[in-house]
Formats: C-alpha cells, structure tokens, sequence
C-alpha cells in the first residue's frame, strides 16, 4: 500500500494485497494476528473534524483503495505526521485477511533507514488501522517527472546517492530477510523531507526460506519486471536487481523502460513481454550525459541473464556508490528467517498491469 504514503499527489488507488479469487482451507486466525486496540488519553486539543482513531487525530484524507481510505494523521506527544491506512476486516475473507495479516507481520520486521517506517498496528470496530511513517517529499516518480517537465536531466552525484540508498535498502531485505520486494518502481519509492529514500509498498514481497530458494509467481508491474518473470520461470534476487536496473535508466533517461519500442504496437502485454525478453535498453544517448562507469553499473544491471547480474553488496563496495552512501551497508546475517505465505493479487495501478499467475512446480 506503499503508493498513498509519500502525499496527496500519489496514486490513491494502491491497497494492502488484494484478493485472489482462488479459495484454500479455513484459516484460525490467532487473537495475535488481529491486534487488540490500544487506547490512550485524548488529546485536550481541538479534535479533527474527521475524527480519530485511537490515539490518532485524521488530519486529511491523501488517499483511498479498495479495502478503506488512508488518512495523514497525528498523535499527543509525535512531532511527525503519520500515515494511517484502514483496511475493514468485517468484509474481508479468509484469504484476504491472511493477505493483510501477511503484509503486516512483513512490515514489522523492516528496519532500514531507506524504508519507510511501521509504527503500529490497532483495531478499532473490526477495521485494522496501519501506521506508517510520513514520506513527505514525495515520490521518485514526481521527481523525474518535474525534471523531465524542466528540461534539465538529475545530476549524476543525485542519482548515484538515490541508486546506493535503494541498492542499500534492497540488499537489506534479501540478506537480512531473505526478501524480494517484486514490485520496484519509481511510484514505490519515496522521499523523506531531505530527499532520502523511502523504500514502500511491500504488498506482494516474498520471503523465501533460504537464500538459494526461487519464487514462482508471476508478479510485479510490467515495464520493471525481469525476462525470467515474463517468461513464466522461476526467479530470486536477480529479479530484484533488474527492476533497480530500469529504475536506475528511468533516472537518466527520465523516461519509463521500454515504452519506445512499443508505443503503438499491438499485442499489449504480450508484446511488452516479448520485447522485454529479446530487446536490449538503448544507452547510447545516456553515455554523452553520465559517466563511463555508472553507464556500465546500468548495463551490468540490466542482464538478460540473472546469474550475470551483479550482487548488490558488491556493487555498493564499488568507490562510486559506496561514497554515495550516508552510511555503509546493513551486512547480511547468516540466519534465515521463517516462511511467509506469499501474496497472489492482481490490480491495476498508475496505468500499468500488475499481473499475477501461478506457475507449475
């Protein structure tokens, strides 16, 4: 639900993981995995005219998904704004509900200065109200589109401080969690009040059970995912390291991967697959405006082949992006973490598919 939490001029459509239409066995619910409300003295202020949850005062609405709406929000005592998302448990499923539970139980295991922050989660007459962290510069998706609107490309000290920070974030959730997020993308990249990245939207992440382990599912949006996604196989961290890739080119090109090759063909989807697994990214424009060695830590990447990706802790290593970095990188922890189920959705969002289908094996 990563979309509503950077400001108004987000996409509101994005919603914690929404359902599947496939049905699976009862699910008993533990009184854990629906946290009990926790109440605290009102505040002696002026209450919002939209009310309040708990302790948090509704300050304005900055969006709305299929499960409830999404409120900036503020509480006695917390300097920061927060974000407040609701999702209505009373109409949910048992599958939806293990969805939601899913994303909550992910979020709160993420501790990482370039992702955005949980706070808590409560529940208040059966709606489960998510607190988040405020990104309140926006998104990278605005960003690029303010420079593309200006005429003037992002500096390459900029993209290379963003590049490391979301390398750092993700290499992160790989190592310590042994997560993929699967949904990379500048909409899904936020920006604190001094420009740091924000890492969102982990509604359809995946943790595996040990770091060699493969997902199978067919998901993320589009323009970002990786030929061995497209082609319906299996896939691991490369997929990740891929869609970092194109958000890296979407930086220097200030232009979305991909959609040169085929803006007016037909065929749709199929077709963006297709070029995405026989076409190469055209770079050549970008080298007379970047440096050698960034255009050659793009193309690296951007593989066809996940096994000649490179690995993220190795490219933050390089002096390029490691001086880039405010801090050095989360080393990776040898313990592996528990399974968690994975999140099967499908959804529309800022124009692009996000498509999901169950493969064999």
């Amino acid at each position: 639900f990563g979309e509503v939490l950077a400001s108004e001029k987000t996409d509101p459509t994005a919603t914690l993981a929404d359902a599947s239409s496939h049905r699976s066995k009862p699910l008993h619910l533990s009184p854990k995995d629906i946290m009990p409300l926790q109440f605290a003295a009102p505040p002696v202020s002026k209450k919002s005219p939209l009310g309040s949850r708990g302790p948090y005062q509704k300050l304005k609405p900055i969006g709305k998904g299929a499960f409830g709406t999404v409120f900036l929000v503020s509480k006695p005592n917390v300097p920061d704004n927060l974000v407040l998302k609701e999702v209505g448990l009373k109409g949910l499923n048992v599958i939806e509900r293990k969805q939601t539970m899913n994303e909550v139980a992910i979020l709160k295991k993420l501790t990482h200065p370039n992702i955005i922050a949980f706070h808590e989660s409560i529940t208040v007459d059966q709606t489960l109200c998510v607190i988040m962290e405020y990104a309140s510069g926006g998104d990278l998706a605005g960003l690029i589109a303010t420079q593309k609107k200006s005429g003037k490309r992002l500096p390459e000290a900029e993209i290379l401080r963003m590049a490391a920070e979301i390398m750092s974030a993700i290499s992160y959730c790989h190592h310590e969690l042994h997560l993929l997020h699967r949904d990379l993308k500048p909409q899904n990249i936020f920006l604190g009040k001094d420009g740091e990245v924000k890492l969102g939207d982990f509604g359809i992440s995946k943790v595996l059970g040990a770091s060699k382990a493969m997902a199978q599912t067919q998901c993320g949006t589009p323009l970002y995912m990786a030929p061995e996604i497209c082609r319906g196989a299996r896939y691991d961290r490369g997929a990740d390291v891929w869609a970092i890739g194109c958000v890296l080119y979407e930086m220097m090109s200030l232009t979305p991967p991909w959609v040169d090759k085929v803006a007016g063909a037909a065929g749709g989807i199929r077709a963006l697959m297709r070029v995405i697994t026989t076409s190469q990214l055209n770079l050549a424009p970008l080298r007379s405006h970047y440096s050698t060695e960034l255009c050659t830590i793009l193309a690296s990447l951007i593989s066809k082949s996940s096994a000649d990706r490179p690995a993220l802790l190795d490219l933050l290593a390089k002096p390029l992006l490691h001086s880039a970095l405010p801090r050095p990188p989360t080393p990776p922890s040898s313990a592996a973490d528990g399974q968690l189920a994975p999140v099967s959705t499908a959804r529309y969002r800022n124009g692009s598919i996000l498509l999901v289908r169950r493969t064999s094996g």
